[in-house]
């Protein structure tokens, strides 16, 4: 999946092709976005040596779905393979040396590749699959990016590290590389907000809304953008406007009931929270991200109740058992925090989340 934070399903497979319209391609996005002041670099970009290595490794002859799959076998055999870390978008010439990221890096490094040795890949939007993750008290968004190759229902969707015949291509749309970019960029910012600086995360989301207004996951995060930043009042007119365009995209509903408390429109909150609850009031990720704001309101045994919910729908989520940890020491739950902590330490016993659990409640260190 991808560094982050994604519901329709569309067929491409038996589309034919489009020409693409101005201002589709990644150099394009790229070009406007300096234009408007924007460090944007193009992270297709290949290095000579990448060139080199794929021509030698692959080479431009034989049947194109072999040299596809040729391709794959070099970017997860070679070395340690490409190792999948979800929340990690990489320009490709970084993730070619590193041979990690997640699936937007893949994806980017996949078509970049396979266009060098004149594979006509592109890139599909598998726009059913969110993938959210929370930073403090904000829910972030980011869709799951693959590769295409072709234009008929027989051809083939490259997924990370899998590749899927036939039917498979039905859970797929078709999106041009300004799409794939913008979702790129829509990353890209979502880290720079965890670094601190919400104000440069929100100019480059105000710009690729404008350019990719239908681009659910863009809106969603401008809104967490102006959360960090307190600005509760322009949190909720995005909202607002971002719900006149998709009205099911349930993380916009988690975020707009934070921005309608920071205004004190409390009124208005509990209708986001009605509607929230008409729309998702068993998916285990919303519940998650429910829960997550109950915790920043101090409300940590509700919170652990939404988490326990969230968890019985998708129990090896380790995201929810961490939180589930939080929540029930911070709400005196001695025992059952140390319970899920030791769930946790068996399901992923590396996993960063542990660290951070054992520095903000000491007393876990010696459950390790």
């Amino acid at each position: 999946m991808s560094a982050w934070l994604a519901l329709s399903v569309a067929a491409f497979g038996c589309q034919s092709p489009k020409a693409a319209p101005p201002g589709t391609t990644a150099g394009e996005l790229v070009a406007e976005a300096r234009a408007n002041g924007l460090a944007f670099e193009n992270p297709m970009e290949l290095s000579p040596d990448m060139q080199q290595d794929v021509e030698v490794a692959i080479g431009r002859r034989g049947e194109p779905r072999e040299r596809l799959h040729k391709l794959i076998r070099h970017l997860n055999d070679r070395n340690v393979g490409f190792e999948q870390v979800q929340g990690v978008s990489l320009p490709v010439k970084r993730a070619y040396r590193e041979h990690r990221g997640d699936c937007m890096t893949y994806a980017m490094l996949f078509v970049a590749l396979s266009r060098h040795l004149g594979l006509e890949t592109h890139f599909v939007h598998a726009s059913e699959v969110l993938s959210y993750y929370e930073a403090g008290d904000s829910l972030y968004a980011s869709s799951h990016i693959a590769v295409g190759y072709g234009n008929n229902p027989d051809d083939i969707v490259v997924d990370f590290a899998n590749a899927y015949d036939d039917w498979h291509l039905a859970a797929y749309h078709r999106i041009d590389d300004a799409a794939a970019i913008s979702l790129y960029f829509n990353n890209v910012a979502a880290y720079t907000m965890n670094e601190g600086r919400p104000r440069d995360a929100e100019k480059m989301l105000g710009f690729l809304v404008e350019k990719r207004p239908n681009l659910a996951e863009l809106h969603n995060n401008l809104i967490v953008a102006h959360l960090r930043q307190k600005h509760f009042g322009e949190a909720l007119d995005v909202a607002k406007h971002a719900m006149t365009i998709f009205p099911n995209y349930k993380p916009f509903y988690t975020n707009a009931i934070q921005a309608a408390y920071g205004a004190k429109k409390f009124d208005l909150a509990q209708r986001f929270e009605a509607r929230a609850q008409a729309i998702a009031s068993t998916d285990p990720l919303f519940v998650f991200a429910r829960g997550l704001q109950l915790y920043q309101r101090t409300e940590y045994s509700l919170a652990a109740e939404h988490f326990e919910r969230a968890l019985a729908a998708d129990r090896n989520s380790v995201l929810i058992v961490a939180w589930l940890v939080r929540a029930h020491l911070s709400a005196g739950h001695r025992e059952e925090g140390r319970e899920a902590f030791a769930r946790a330490h068996k399901m992923a016993p590396n996993d960063h989340r542990l660290k951070e659990l054992m520095s903000k409640f000491p007393e876990l260190r010696g459950d390790m």
